[in-house]
């Protein structure tokens, strides 16, 4: 399965296809952070590492 990690200075993103079902809801929420258009699609710098954190935990208690 597909596993990838998005290392920036203050936060590494780990994407993991079995776990990020919802990944919808990243895009949606954090369009800054997470473009699928875009390669990467996730910018580590596109918000505070602070601010990404509380929406990806924001995100696993809504699964």
């Amino acid at each position: 399965m597909s596993k990838k990690v998005y290392k920036g200075e203050e936060i590494e993103v780990y994407f993991d296809a079995e776990k990020c079902i919802h990944s919808g809801i990243c895009v949606k929420g954090m369009p800054e952070v997470f473009d699928l258009k875009k390669r990467p699609w996730v910018n580590t710098v596109g918000a505070s590492a602070d601010k990404i954190t509380a929406h990806i935990e924001l995100v696993l208690v809504e699964r």
